[in-house]
């Protein structure tokens, strides 16, 4: 389900692992959570915790768009 939302929304998955600091910091955000949300305005949507996996926020994300 999460694949054809993200689809829907025509939305990029995009990796952080091998990018290095380019301002000498990495937002805490993403030291902390495997994966985010982030709008194209750069406003975070939501990120994965010990008890949210990146299917909740897709499934939350959908119920906002449709709700």
């Amino acid at each position: 389900d999460s694949k054809r939302i993200l689809d829907s929304l025509d939305a990029r998955v995009i990796s952080l692992s091998g990018y290095d600091e380019v301002r000498g910091h990495i937002d805490r955000l993403f030291k902390s959570a495997e994966a985010a949300i982030v709008r194209p305005d750069r406003i975070v949507f939501g990120h994965t915790t010990s008890t949210t996996s990146l299917d909740d926020l897709v499934n939350a994300l959908a119920v906002q768009l449709t709700g």
